[in-house]
């Protein structure tokens, strides 16, 4: 652990927070709240999906009776309480609780209750720091669902407290940078949202002009053309292996992009599956989704593959741009036309029957050429800029850690000697808990429950 700068001190959970009864607490467990206790109204519930990076998401609130709330007082937050996620992918998110009325945290969340000595923000950010975040990172358990203890954060994560003069300087500056490259950020998307525009209007631009609709079953490179993948038992689980044929299912499907998600079958079960196989060039086209029609080209270097259901071969005659084809069938107005043939509300779906009746406007081979050849161009460039424009975002991803580390190793703002120091804070914290005479519950006393809370 790093030195820290004169005057600052690391402290644990307990030692920061407030003289008060569950200053430090976990949500309940088990049968204490269960779906059956949620209402549309009444005394909010925090969840871990409304604890985002240092942001409060207050949307799709959950409630729970005010009676039922009484019974859980032990797990009550209030206004300007810390939020902290005990489980994620790390588990450390912070937040603190914006609202008015009191709520109740549930399971997987942390809240703690800062000292009035201690800046609720600074110390939300100082969680929020690449050095605390490595020690959660230490104490976290489990894979499948990765997650921190109550007992584990409060005695493994050491804070780096600053004066509480310091504490408000560190807590205007981060605002200030993170003010600004907010900014920058939110006009980074905006841009995002500008090129997936332009990019469907570059796919829009081939329907332009007036000529021929052609249906695209007719299109078709003889009479199997468009072929579906297998159904049942012709595909399941355990036909797959680790390499062999590929086989191409909607994972694979982008919005107009080609997604290399591999999946594999051996050889003999490939070969009894032939009249499902693809070649580079073929389209692919998801009929099972929110988005219908979706079409990929299969990408040379593929080797033997098939098709799974739900994502039919296309394989055009030679007199036919593929390209032109592939661009028109993700065309927002083509889309459009389809939308009155999907059928189903959980699972919308496209027919077979239904693909082949889909009709695009043809103009003569030249025409698609040109065509063609002037949308590959225009998505290259958005491609390009899209690129640019996410390099830009990782960018600043990590100029907000910088910012982060650069101010709880006190390098953020200046230093002032006069300041009193955290070791002085710190122990006057201690006076006031020990004069407090048992406010706060003696580890040795606490019910088995909340024992067994503290420790999940």
């Amino acid at each position: 652990m790093k030195e820290l700068p004169p005057g600052w001190v690391h402290a644990l959970a307990d030692e920061i927070v407030a003289s008060t009864p569950n200053a430090l607490a976990i949500g309940p467990f088990g049968s204490n709240l269960k779906v059956s206790d949620y209402r549309d109204a009444g005394v909010p519930l925090v969840f871990v999906r409304n604890i985002r990076a240092d942001a409060f998401d207050s949307a799709d609130l959950k409630f729970v009776s005010t009676a039922k709330a009484d019974t859980l007082h032990a797990h009550r937050v209030k206004n300007g309480d810390l939020l902290i996620t005990k489980m994620g992918d790390p588990p450390g998110d912070t937040a603190i609780y914006p609202l008015a009325k009191d709520g109740i945290i549930t399971a997987d969340c942390v809240k703690l209750t800062p000292h009035s000595s201690i800046d609720a923000r600074y110390l939300m950010y100082a969680i929020s720091s690449p050095a605390v975040k490595r020690q959660i990172l230490q104490i976290t358990r489990g894979v499948a669902q990765p997650k921190m203890s109550l007992d584990r954060f409060r005695h493994g994560v050491k804070i780096p407290v600053a004066s509480s003069a310091e504490q408000k300087r560190i807590v205007a500056t981060i605002e200030e940078q993170f003010s600004r490259l907010d900014a920058g950020v939110g006009a980074l998307e905006r841009v995002r949202r500008n090129l997936k525009r332009t990019r469907a209007a570059a796919f829009e631009s081939l329907l332009d002009g007036d000529f021929p609709s052609v249906a695209l079953g007719s299109l078709g490179d003889g009479p199997r053309a468009i072929v579906d993948g297998p159904f049942g038992s012709n595909l399941k689980t355990e036909h797959y292996v680790e390499s062999g044929p590929r086989v191409i299912r909607l994972q694979n499907v982008g919005d107009g992009d080609f997604i290399d998600a591999r999946a594999h079958i051996a050889p003999e079960h490939f070969a009894r599956l032939q009249r499902h196989a693809v070649l580079p060039g073929d389209l692919v086209c998801a009929i099972l989704g929110e988005v219908l029609p979706r079409a990929v080209i299969v990408p040379d270097g593929i080797g033997p593959a098939i098709v799974k259901a739900d994502c039919p071969r296309i394989r055009l005659t030679p007199a036919v741009n593929a390209t032109f084809v592939w661009g028109v069938l993700n065309a927002p107005a083509t889309r459009h036309l389809v939308a009155t043939k999907i059928k189903g509300v959980g699972r919308p779906r496209l027919t077979l029957s239904a693909l082949r009746q889909v009709h695009i406007p043809l103009p003569d081979r030249a025409e698609q050429d040109r065509r063609a050849l002037q949308l590959v161009e225009e998505l290259a460039r958005i491609r390009r800029l899209d690129s640019q424009v996410a390099d830009a975002q990782r960018h600043a991803g990590a100029l907000r850690s910088s910012i982060l580390t650069t101010a709880f190793s006190g390098r953020l703002v200046h230093q002032d000697p006069s300041d009193e120091p955290a070791s002085a804070l710190l122990e006057r914290i201690a006076a006031e808990r020990a004069s407090s005479n048992g406010h706060r519950p003696r580890r040795g006393r606490e019910p088995r429950l909340l024992r067994d809370e503290l420790s999940a």
